[in-house]
């Protein structure tokens, strides 16, 4: 089982969107996981239960965005979902972490249950709610879903691996494939979330620019 490319491509969004807010990478990855089950990463945006107003790539029902998050716009939007629920992470971040709130938080919950409860059960939703919340979460994401899921792979055998020092000083416009990325400290570093989306002629192409200086090509 694989992402494809359109689902791939929004899980870097995300991960990007969160980069640029400085949020965390283990709450960047609770962003990721829960766009994964509650969509797919856009590729089911729409409810299983047809009598919910629920959809989009997080999911957010009609009242929820009318309560929370309707000064940003349209909902359907992935960017403004997006935007959304790293507003609602912030949150819930805070509620989890703050002694005057947490209290009440099993010592057992992770953050991440504790984030999907909120969103997916509701900020005041009932037990029951909440507790479907957790056997779905927990249910979506295990080992085998945290391939598709995860927002700081591992490079894979034949991946493409960039020494960034070798691009210090000297700006880098990307590639076609977008998996070369320059960060804020204008040092240029491969995106392994898209980098295994490149073809193999987009391969070649990169290691041809440079091919004694920023990339080699890992043993397979």
């Amino acid at each position: 089982m694989a992402l494809s490319r359109s689902q791939t491509v929004v899980k870097a969004t995300i991960v990007d969107h969160g980069r640029q807010r400085g949020v965390s990478p283990p709450a960047i990855q609770i962003a990721a996981d829960i766009a994964y089950i509650e969509s797919a990463f856009g590729a089911s945006p729409r409810d299983a239960d047809a009598g919910s107003s629920a959809c989009g790539l997080f999911g957010y029902t009609e009242e929820t965005w009318r309560e929370h998050h309707h000064a940003l716009g349209d909902k359907h939007a992935p960017c403004n979902q997006i935007t959304a629920f790293y507003n609602d992470l912030a949150v819930y971040m805070s509620w989890y972490n703050s002694p005057a709130t947490n209290r009440h938080i099993p010592d057992d919950m992770t953050l991440g249950e504790f984030v999907f409860i909120m969103h997916h059960g509701g900020r005041g939703g009932p037990l029951l709610c909440k507790d479907a919340a957790l056997e779905r979460y927990r249910a979506h994401i295990t080992d085998d879903t945290r391939r598709l899921t995860a927002t700081y792979p591992e490079p894979c055998p034949g991946a493409l691996v960039l020494d960034a020092e070798a691009y210090s000083g000297y700006a880098v416009t990307g590639d076609s494939a977008g998996c070369i990325k320059v960060a804020a400290d204008g040092e240029a570093y491969i995106d392994y979330i898209l980098e295994p989306l490149l073809s193999d002629d987009e391969r070649r192409s990169i290691v041809e620019r440079d091919p004694d200086g920023a990339f080699h090509i890992l043993d397979a």
